[in-house]
């Protein structure tokens, strides 16, 4: 429970006092914390590129992706080879080309998942093509049913 000022002693009042600001004063001397990801860009690249350099939305990510998995290998090495393509689709032609170079569908799985959801396999449980029902028993049978298991096994 915070303490009022009456019940405080002076040396808690005038560390109050210390960390007041004097009129005219800002409360954040150093200004606003910079944007450490647009300085170093600045520092790299030009003027022109930086307009450029702006983030992906999440439906530029989503269509990027369901493009590449729609897209022919000779498209995607196309892709993954020219300057200009975003980091991102780079990245994912990459990966899906050396999938396919070492037989794999990693990428392409986990893609197809982001995309549509992962695949539900459903398991169809019958005894000799019956579905399987359920009796109701009495806490006798029951009893019953527990001791003859018990004596048989």
């Amino acid at each position: 429970m915070p303490k009022g000022k009456e019940t405080m002693v002076p040396a808690q009042l005038a560390n109050l006092e210390k960390g007041r600001f004097q009129p005219g004063q800002s409360g954040n001397p150093a200004g606003r914390k910079k944007d450490r990801v647009k300085a170093l860009l600045k520092q790299v690249l030009s003027k022109s590129k930086l307009k450029t350099a702006e983030a992906l939305t999440i439906d530029e990510i989503d269509t990027i992706e369901k493009s590449v998995l729609a897209l022919e290998l000779s498209d995607i090495q196309l892709l993954a080879k020219h300057d200009n393509t975003p980091a991102y689709m780079k990245t994912l032609c990459m990966a899906i080309i050396i999938d396919m170079k070492n037989g794999q569908t990693k990428t392409a799985d986990l893609l197809r998942s982001r995309q549509y959801g992962t695949p539900q396999q459903k398991i169809d449980v019958t005894t000799g093509g019956a579905p399987l029902t359920t009796k109701e028993m009495t806490p006798e049978q029951a009893k019953a049913m527990l001791q003859q298991l018990e004596e048989e096994y």
